[in-house]
């Protein structure tokens, strides 16, 4: 009864009651601190490999008879997270005051999930290739109490999965154009008229992803939607003009 796509680093499913193409994998608990706490948890991966201390904690949800089994695979696995937005839209005004003009433009996207694919190759740690100084918070001790698992190369245990260590909040307010003219209506040196304008582009973000930029697109898919695989971020920009009147 569900339909499940693997693309690269991320896996999405079709299935009744969910969004179209939600994200589906595992639920990401944080780290096992200690081999006492890895122990009573008593959990293998799909390789039958049992998880220790310094390793990702994936919840349990059920297995072949609908309950917890101990063992973490395709079982587990659940919707966590779409890219269709529960909001979006924009905000035009304009105010005047005698020659002066000044035109806003915000935009905005709320309830939509995000997979920050270029943070998972960034933190994964599962080769010799250079990463993010977020790693440096990665477990190392006894007792370290993190959110980042330990550096393993090969990654055998699964530590980088597909989870919801990598899904992120896609929500984000913009203030994608604010422009400032002021306008000569009469004449102006040997033109009828003259406006004179400041303009700035994509001026303000608010945003809790860790991206580039929230506002991406890797292609017109839908089941590419909210995968952001490093695109260039959209620039600020700022324009100073004139317009004549002939």
């Amino acid at each position: 009864d569900k339909l499940v796509t693997s693309i690269q680093g991320a896996e999405v499913v079709n299935m009744p009651g969910e969004p179209a193409n939600s994200f589906y994998g595992y639920i990401f608990d944080g780290v096992y601190s200690t081999a006492e706490e890895a122990s009573t948890a008593n959990l293998r991966n799909d390789k039958l490999i049992l998880y220790s201390m310094g390793d990702a904690k994936y919840r349990d949800i059920s297995g072949p008879n609908g309950n917890p089994d101990g063992i973490i695979n395709n079982y587990d696995k659940t919707v966590i997270g779409s890219s269709n937005p529960e909001q979006f839209g924009g905000l035009s005004n304009t105010f005047t005051y005698k020659r002066w003009s000044l035109n806003t433009f915000v935009q905005f996207v709320g309830g939509n999930e995000v997979f920050n694919y270029v943070r998972s190759q960034n933190e994964s740690m599962k080769g010799i290739g250079n990463q993010s100084t977020r790693v440096l918070d990665r477990w190392q001790y006894e007792g370290q109490v993190t959110d980042v698992p330990r550096a393993l190369y090969g990654d055998l245990i699964g530590n980088s999965d597909f989870s919801t260590r990598w899904i992120e909040d896609g929500s984000y307010l913009r203030l994608k154009n604010v422009s400032l003219s002021y306008t000569i209506p009469g004449e102006f040196l040997a033109f009828k008229n003259a406006q004179f304008y400041l303009s700035a582009t994509n001026l303000l973000t608010v945003s809790k992803y860790l991206g580039y930029d929230p506002e991406f697109a890797f292609s017109s898919d839908h089941v590419t939607q909210g995968i952001d695989y490093g695109l260039t971020p959209q620039s600020r920009q700022f324009v100073i003009g004139v317009k004549l009147g002939l």
